[in-house]
């Protein structure tokens, strides 16, 4: 036996049924083989893509090759025609415009969205269709120059710019391909790596595959052990377990399904009476003294008792046993089942119960006897667990004992205790019991309070063993208390907070009682303090106590109250005047004897105020409604005036008695008066609360008086209602109204004058337009003549042309060019403030971009955009022309060869301040105003071209647009030019 023990392996491993381990030495293997399987499809796939980017990278390379060959070919035939003007050199140009686009678009289509080809591809595109339209444009200057023998400076000069773009196309391709070779060198390595991992995976999965087949060998092996230890531990434990069952205390019997005894332990023997031998192979009904019949066969042991052909289940109850001398016995029966191999047993456990029957029926009967009682009696552990609930206790909490037994007691009944349980307990240990009062509640919810007595109930060794607690219901008696004592605190909380002054006092004058208010104003804390004491006890004049006390006999003598004496007493703690309302009632008991008097007083101070307060008021209502600059008039709903002041009797040149024999129809001009009885109706109504009208009154003498009237309802306290209307005199507004009519046909005139101004206008700024075109146009002609002569002439002199003539003819040449960005200028100086250009969505740091890129200044000189630069809506023409300015006034004026520009911006409320700053020569300040001068320059033209318009066009525009320009500068320091643009584009009409 020893032999076949293991010691038991480090992992989880003998503890999982037989089925699992076999499924785990099944899955080792195959879940190596699936791993495997889709590490090398994973590794495949990425391969598979790696060749299909490089495939797509050569296409890119042959496309972009083709496209550069084709459009090299459409320039040199370009060359071609214009050497030899022959058409079938033309026939690569005509090729190239149909194939580029589906080159490029394919190209397009190639290159990956998110590749960084893609931007260097974009360049490509430009770049080319740059070329196709300057040779577009070069092919009609070609056909045009076969009527003249020379070719002309237009054609040289596009020509040359045609063979500058393909250069730098060339130098762009160039860069691209050698990027796109880059990428497939990069896919050349990555295409080893994964071809490597591979292999590696390929032979990983070999290596697992095996080491797979090997630990699925040995688990099957260590199983087979472990099969073989554990049949040898269950004969092991069928030795013990029939130990234990021929040593039990407890009948054992094994039974099969009809019931036939199998074995029978000693315990058997010793209950029953029968030997072994005498009872294997007999039924179990024959050690069953129960009586069954067919209408208690719902139980499963009686139908077996009862059924003959009955198989055996498994039950759990008391029982009657019946002994070989056919005593019977109680007992307490178990039947379990129990499945093997190769059969079906049941074991029935008996147990003779019948001494403890005994017990239970003489505690039974006593249980009976505290079930009678009409207390509540509980009994329960020290882990407040219920073991005991008597018929009292149901009738008082409404549970049943089956509902209640091994429960939680405090829980159950949601205990509130006067003090904490554990001081309670500690209290019931030291003592032995406890006795006071408890708040329970009941099944229904509703809280019953009980006196309770706690005995503590010990076993043999003195040890706290339970609580035997009884409870009487004493709700309805605390109920009383409680409502008396709430009457009481009710009474006394009324008291209190009435605003009267309440005492009374017996028949003695002593005081037995008061409200607040009369303990705070005789200076005590509190009604309790006045108890006791007497007029002469309290901070006033012994002469008024006296009086008081005298007055108080002859009520209570002549038992006759007195009502609403007025008195005006002095406050002791503040000597504040307080005037009140006195009155004094005896009180008798039952039998009609005076026993004390109650004293009631109200401060009627305010009250007499309120009084004095009410006749101030109506008397500056009086005088106001007498005085007012306006006419006021109250009347009937019906419209009778009862009273009018004398403003508006003046108004309407009538007596305040004359219009109080009138309506207000008697005084409204027939016209106005529907829409006044209209707004009356609604006022009556309650529609509206008032309402304001202009109308017309008739004088005495007949006059129309014009009037706006506002009428309200006034509410009296007697219950009735009555009209009150405000009259003022209008006439003088009336007048101005007239006027402003007048004033107002004026401005109409006058705006259709400026409006027909305005056309005029527009139309003397298209022909000033026009005017300024032809004349730019016939101003520029010549000087182009002249430019273009003056190279003819070098051109066919230059070999006998001196070096001052040479000279001579650049500075005419300048002078030529100089006149023309003069007229340029003066023609954008005119134009400003005329020519609308579109509102739009203006990043000033993109278009500083663009301003720096078109100027292009030298490598050695540094433009610096501070950020962040603001975005807004404006028109992009104008600042466009500002910055332009700015920043070629400020390169062409540096004379260092390293210089630099700093451009910046901040809010300043609704404009944006930009300055442009840099370390140029300076300005001395004398010149501050004359550099915004038309043709005003520093320095000699000769020496810095210049045509002095620059500045004086910034400044026409940015004050065009609501802005003002200043500049900051000194000699030798540098310049700074800020200038301010609206956040809201000016609109100019």
């Amino acid at each position: 036996m020893k032999a076949i023990k293991t010691q038991p392996p480090h992992f989880e491993w003998i503890g999982l049924p037989v089925r699992r381990q076999g499924a785990l030495i099944i899955a080792i293997p195959v879940s190596c083989l699936i791993a495997s399987v889709l590490a090398i499809s994973w590794l495949r796939d990425n391969t598979l893509q790696i060749r299909a980017q490089k495939e797509n990278s050569n296409d890119i390379i042959k496309q972009t090759n083709y496209v550069y060959k084709t459009l090299v070919d459409a320039e040199t035939g370009i060359r071609g025609y214009a050497l030899t003007k022959r058409n079938e050199f033309l026939e690569p140009y005509l090729n190239a415009k149909t194939a580029l686009p589906k080159a490029l678009q394919k190209l397009r289509v190639q290159i990956p969205a998110n590749s960084p080809q893609q931007t260097q591809f974009q360049k490509i595109e430009r770049n080319i269709q740059q070329t196709i339209l300057l040779l577009d444009n070069t092919l009609p200057t070609l056909n045009r120059q076969n009527l003249t023998p020379q070719p002309s400076q237009k054609l040289t000069k596009q020509l040359l710019e045609g063979k500058q773009k393909m250069d730098v196309l060339r130098g762009i391709i160039a860069q691209f391909l050698n990027v796109e070779k880059q990428h497939q060198e990069q896919l050349d390595r990555q295409l080893k790596i994964w071809v490597e991992w591979t292999n590696i995976a390929q032979i990983a999965a070999l290596v697992f595959g095996s080491l797979a087949a090997v630990t699925s060998w040995y688990l099957f092996d260590r199983l087979h052990g472990q099969l073989e230890a554990r049949e040898s531990s269950v004969q092991e434990s069928k030795i013990h377990i029939q130990a234990v069952v021929d040593n039990a205390a407890d009948a054992i019997i094994t039974l099969d399904e009809k019931g036939q005894i199998k074995s029978f332990n000693r315990a058997a023997e010793g209950i029953f009476g029968y030997n072994m031998s005498e009872i294997m192979g007999k039924n179990f009904r024959q050690l069953l003294g129960e009586t069954a019949t067919y209408e208690t066969t719902s139980d499963p042991l009686s139908y077996f008792i009862a059924t003959s052909t009955a198989k055996i289940c498994c039950c759990r109850r008391e029982s009657i046993g019946l002994r070989k001398d056919k005593s019977r016995f109680f007992m307490d029966i178990a039947i379990s089942e129990m499945r093997l191999a190769d059969q079906h047993l049941f074991i029935a456990i008996c147990r003779d119960i019948s001494e403890q029957r005994q017990v239970d029926e003489t505690l039974r009967n006593q249980a009976q006897l505290l079930d009678l009682a009409n207390d509540s009696i509980l009994v329960w552990d020290f882990n407040d667990c219920l073991s005991y609930w008597n018929q009292g206790s149901r009738r008082l909490y409404g549970w049943r004992k089956k509902e209640t037994l091994g429960q939680n007691i405090h829980t159950l009944l949601q205990t509130e205790f006067p003090q904490p349980l554990e001081e309670i307990k500690k209290i019931l240990v030291q003592q032995g019991y406890w006795e006071g009062e408890l708040t329970q509640v009941k099944q229904d919810g509703t809280k019953v309070t009980v006196a309770t007595r706690w005995t503590l109930q010990r076993d043999e060794q003195q040890q706290p063993m339970a609580i035997l607690q009884i409870n009487n219901d004493i709700s309805e008696q605390k109920k009383i208390q409680n409502a008396l004592r709430d009457s009481q605190q009710m009474l006394q909380l009324v008291i209190d907070n009435i605003p009267q002054y309440i005492l009374w006092k017996d028949r003695n004058s002593v005081f037995l009682g008061s409200n607040q208010n009369v303990a705070l104003m005789s200076g005590l804390n509190s009604p309790a303090e006045m108890i006791g004491k007497t007029d002469y006890d309290l901070p006033i004049e012994a002469e008024r106590a006296k009086f008081y006390q005298e007055e108080d006999q002859r009520v209570i003598e002549t038992n006759t109250p007195i009502f609403h004496r007025i008195e005006k007493l002095s406050l002791p703690n503040s000597g504040e005047q307080m005037w009140v309302d006195i009155s004094k009632i005896p009180l008798t008991n039952a039998s009609g004897d005076v026993v004390g008097i109650l004293c009631t007083f109200d401060d009627i101070s305010q009250r007499r105020q309120a009084a004095a307060a009410l006749a101030e008021s109506e008397q500056l209502f009086r005088a106001t409604f007498e005085q007012a600059a306006v006419g006021m008039a109250q009347a009937t709903l019906e419209g009778k005036l009862l009273l009018v002041n004398q403003k508006l009797c003046d108004l309407l040149g009538k007596s305040a008695e004359e219009l109080q024999e009138m309506y207000f129809q008697d005084i409204t001009h027939p016209e106005d008066l529907p829409i006044e009885l209209k707004y009356l109706d609604e006022l009556l109504g309650g529609e509206i609360n008032s309402y304001t009208i202009e109308k017309r009154f008739i004088r005495s003498d007949g006059e129309a008086v014009w009037a706006n009237l506002m009428v309200s309802v006034l509410y009296h306290s007697e219950g009735h209602q009555s009209l009150f209307g405000v009259v003022e005199d209008i006439r003088e507004r009336k007048q101005v109204q007239e006027a402003l009519v007048a004033r107002a046909d004026e401005l109409a005139k006058m705006t259709a004058i400026l409006a027909k101004t305005t056309t005029n206008l527009k139309k003397r700024n298209q022909e000033l337009d026009q005017f300024a075109y032809v004349v730019s146009h016939d101003l520029k002609a010549p000087l182009r003549a002249i430019a273009n002569l003056s190279s003819w002439i070098e051109e066919d002199l230059h070999e006998v042309m001196t070096e001052e003539t040479q000279q001579q003819m650049n500075l005419l040449r300048g002078r030529v060019h100089r006149m023309e960005a003069l007229i340029n200028g003066l023609l954008e100086y005119s134009r400003v403030g005329r020519i609308h250009t579109a509102v739009e969505l203006v990043n000033v740091g993109k278009l500083l971009m663009d301003v720096i890129d078109s100027l292009a200044p030298a490598p050695t000189y540094q433009v610096q955009v501070e950020t962040p630069m603001p975005i807004f809506k404006t028109q992009r023409l104008p600042l466009e022309q500002v910055f332009s300015n700015l920043i070629s006034n400020a390169i062409k004026h540096n004379r260092k060869k390293g210089g630099y520009v700093k451009i910046s911006a901040q809010e300043q409320g609704e404009f944006y301040e930009f300055s442009v700053a840099d370390d140029g020569p300076g300005i001395a300040p004398q010149y501050h105003e004359k550099v915004f001068v038309i043709f005003s320059t520093l320095e000699a033209r000769d020496k810095v071209e210049n045509t002095g318009i620059g500045l004086s066009l910034v400044k026409k525009i940015v004050e065009t647009q609501g802005g003002t320009i200043k500049l900051d500068s000194q000699e030798g320091q540098g310049a700074t030019f800020s200038f301010t643009w609206p956040k809201k584009t000016v609109t100019h009409y």
